[in-house]
């Protein structure tokens, strides 16, 4: 989400650099922060309150993780930047320490300390150009490998799908499926 040590577009004048160890702080304090889509609040895809929004301070700058919900903008999002559509990030922030100089034509910004994190954003045009963004598919078998429960859990939930599509509907539950065997459920009139 965030790069340590590069530098920013031009950003009215002056050019930020984010320097490692800025965001310690901040993250020590479990912020509630949002990841959106172009910074727009109605394009929600993850929070950190929920657990759904993982952030960490790497050697290389601010890393996060999301856990997309079942909306048609997650679903949206999660195409673009599977395709390569959508390949950066950006943040916003407030700063508690930084410091000032003139290189050139322009001001340069060292960013010391975050302040406050308020959301990070997949966007088309970052502000710094080295982040970047990726999608991987994940399971509960892959996520939980070789974890019976969960190899349980997926099996039940591919039950669920197969006795829907056979009905056309979704008349089956998790907690019904909890209940019943595949044997049983090929003696189901909804299965056949």
């Amino acid at each position: 989400a965030a790069v340590f040590g590069s530098a920013s577009a031009d950003l009215g004048g002056f050019v930020e650099i984010i320097q490692p160890g800025a965001f310690a702080e901040v993250l020590r304090n479990n912020p509630d922060v949002t990841l959106n889509r172009d910074h727009d609040n109605g394009k929600l895809l993850a929070r950190t309150i929920n657990g759904s929004l993982k952030l960490w301070e790497t050697q290389e700058g601010l890393a996060f993780e999301a856990e997309l919900p079942d909306t048609p903008t997650a679903a949206e999002t999660w195409e673009l930047v599977k395709s390569g559509i959508l390949q950066h990030c950006s943040f916003a922030f407030s700063v508690a320490r930084d410091s000032w100089t003139k290189s050139g034509d322009y001001r340069l910004r060292q960013i010391e300390e975050i302040k406050s994190l308020f959301d990070l954003t997949v966007c088309v045009r970052p502000a710094y150009a080295a982040t970047t963004v990726s999608a991987e598919a994940r399971t509960y078998v892959s996520a939980m490998q070789g974890n019976e429960a969960a190899k349980l859990e997926v099996e039940k939930l591919e039950l669920i799908k197969r006795l829907n599509e056979k009905t056309g509907g979704d008349k089956m539950t998790k907690e019904t499926a909890v209940k019943i065997t595949e044997k049983d459920a090929r003696n189901l009139p909804e299965y056949r």
